[in-house]
């Protein structure tokens, strides 16, 4: 007997069997619509059978189309097919088995979840539905329970800004030092990538050696973000000072790591760049590695982009992790591509680069997904 999971595959496949008939013309439109209705009833949404994806939508509309992390949030890309003259309207694609992606259908120009799909993620923008391919998985630190937690202490008062620091699990009865990581919008990466638990996890299995993180939210995120000097000094000359001042910090500047997602992210490497005598390591997560003048209708504007920045970098060699999403178009601005040409423009210059990306798009899921493997590049045992 078959349990719940085979059951669905098999309709599932019997799904697309009956799409490729009424494609092929031996099959009526009542009865492939009553079948992708029933299953999407009885299962959810969307249908999955291997790499095959089937959306489905119900319900009488003039135009409905899929935007979703793979084709850029492209409204008029992948538009369903509407089954004759009956409200069930259509779209098959094809991912990779361990994809993650998320999207929203377009009903008649207004934009909503798919309303069969348990699935919904919400980050600090709007909610998505959510696409789990059949070999997706939740990274391992959400899925078991640290032995131990490390502790949060605010220090915000200090700083007019919210700024956090983590310390380790036994951080006050040790005597050692400990390495050190800044996080560029350290609220989000606490709330969305869950930075502390992975850092529990990583830390109490022995993966990692034990590190404090300095959490640190800017005031006006497109300005300091947008390779703005006074904030990299900000980091150095204030906030690492003070926080030297006050924890058990190592003076080895190759145990020193900046950390940031999009603009985030092209940010810890700017400030890496600055300041290579006090970030010997620097994580980049989807870096939003732009050309002057792109998206400067979002208030992003640079004197010199990242790959000039690099090719008149003249100091020593840096250690940098580069991760992206395969799916990272945004605002028709390829990602993916522009952090391959950073990772070439870097290993040029003798850095030990490491690179790799998952198939995911341009958000805090990817990042919290890929976070646990950058971190264990830089300070794994």
């Amino acid at each position: 007997m078959k349990d719940g999971s085979g059951k669905m595959q098999d309709a599932a496949l019997k799904a697309l069997e009956i799409i490729n008939e009424y494609e092929e013309g031996i099959c009526s439109q009542d009865r492939v619509a009553i079948e992708l209705a029933d299953y999407i009833k009885k299962f959810g949404s969307p249908i999955i059978y291997e790499r095959k994806v089937v959306f489905v939508y119900l319900g009488f509309a003039r135009k409905v189309c899929v935007a979703g992390d793979w084709n850029g949030w492209n409204p008029h890309v992948d538009i369903m097919q509407r089954i004759g003259i009956t409200p069930v309207f259509y779209l098959v694609k094809e991912f990779p088995l361990d994809a993650r992606l998320e999207y929203k259908f377009i009903v008649n120009g207004k934009r909503i979840l798919d309303p069969y799909n348990p699935l919904v993620v919400r980050d600090k923008f709007e909610p998505n539905s959510e696409l789990r391919m059949p070999e997706y998985k939740l990274p391992e630190f959400l899925r078991y329970a640290p032995i131990l937690s490390g502790k949060i202490h605010d220090l915000s008062a200090h700083f007019n800004r919210i700024v956090k620091v983590y310390t380790p699990p036994g951080y006050e009865y040790a005597e050692r030092k400990y390495p050190l990581i800044i996080v560029n919008d350290g609220s989000d990466y606490l709330k969305y990538a869950k930075i502390n638990r992975a850092l529990d996890f990583l830390i109490s299995a022995g993966k990692i050696e034990p590190l404090i993180a300095v959490l640190v939210d800017p005031l006006d995120r497109i300005r300091e973000y947008s390779l703005n000097r006074d904030y990299a000094d900000f980091l150095v000359y204030d906030v690492l000072r003070f926080v030297k001042s006050r924890y058990n910090i190592v003076e080895d500047e190759n145990k020193y790591c900046i950390l940031g997602a999009s603009l985030g992210g092209l940010y810890a490497l700017y400030t890496a760049l600055l300041y290579p005598t006090i970030f010997g390591c620097c994580i980049s997560q989807s870096g939003a590695f732009l050309k002057v003048g792109e998206l400067s209708s979002f208030g992003i504007v640079f004197e010199h982009d990242i790959f000039d920045i690099v090719k008149k970098y003249d100091g020593r060699p840096l250690k940098v992790v580069l991760e992206w999403g395969a799916y990272e178009c945004v605002a028709e601005v390829d990602f993916a591509e522009r952090n391959k040409k950073v990772f070439k423009l870097l290993k040029a210059k003798n850095f030990t680069v490491y690179h790799y990306s998952i198939n995911q798009g341009h958000n805090w899921f990817n990042w919290r997904d890929s976070l646990p493997q950058a971190l264990e590049v830089i300070f794994g045992i």
